[in-house]
């Protein structure tokens, strides 16, 4: 163990390069360490320990410190919070403009899902224009859900179909719209299709109805074109002849 003030080469303490170092005491946190010796002086004194002493006292609820007396970046500031649900207490990074929650991270995993979480919207969403419904962990019908960011969805037309017979959908087994809206979720609406092939039927039955509706529906505003076009065209012819006799 070298001495305070001693001066040895780079390369007697496994250093690279040329220069000198000096043995020295840090002067507020007193570690001893190898320091570069330059021109006759140490290249600096103090080492990277903050300037304020660390404080080690036992904090208060919403007690703030500084950074630096907690022996973390100076240019913060934290805030001790105690948890309303465990009690357990800890430093967490203070932010102006956000309020700190009062549960801690494992805390509000626990009691801040599904109903109670702040971002709550009655546990349905839409996506690619069918309804998801949020679903418990605990519900008879979670097996049909699927997992998305640790929280469970299913589609609202087949938890309704499941409702109403009473089971649990299997994975081939297909709800059907009838009228082919997809957020339609009516029970008359829905139908329980055996087969992929069965459902893609139903399907073509439904564009083809439409297609002919579309069609008859066509022909039907044509036609009511023409006669509005006759109408007006024997409207003039007789004006004419009103003129002529006239």
């Amino acid at each position: 163990m070298p001495i305070i003030g001693e001066i040895r080469k780079a390369r007697e303490i496994e250093h690279k390069g040329s220069a000198r170092y000096i043995w020295l005491a840090c002067p507020r946190c007193g570690k001893e360490r190898w320091v570069r010796f330059q021109n006759g002086r140490p290249c600096w004194l103090s080492c990277r320990c903050p300037k304020t002493p660390i404080n080690n006292s036992i904090p208060q609820g919403n007690e703030r410190r500084t950074g630096r007396h907690l022996g973390k970046p100076s240019n913060t500031t934290w805030i001790y919070r105690i948890c309303k649900e465990c009690g357990e207490g800890k430093w967490i990074k203070y932010n102006y403009s956000i309020e700190t929650p009062m549960l801690c991270r494992r805390c509000r995993r626990k009691y801040m899902t599904g109903e109670n979480a702040p971002t709550w919207h009655g546990g349905k969403r839409k996506v690619n224009g069918y309804i998801d419904v949020y679903i418990t962990k605990d519900d008879f019908f979670a097996p049909m859900a699927r997992l998305q960011r640790r929280t469970l969805y299913v589609r609202e037309h087949r938890l309704i179909m499941a409702k109403h017979l009473g089971r649990c959908l299997q994975p081939w087994e297909i709800v059907h719209h009838k009228n082919s809206i997809k957020d339609d979720n009516r029970i008359e609406n829905l139908e329980l299709a055996a087969s992929p092939s069965e459902h893609s039927i139903e399907h073509s039955k439904g564009y083809q109805r439409g297609y002919t509706k579309g069609l008859i529906d066509g022909r039907h505003k044509q036609i009511q074109r023409l006669k509005a076009i006759i109408e007006e065209q024997d409207r003039q012819i007789k004006q004419l002849r009103e003129e002529d006799n006239g």
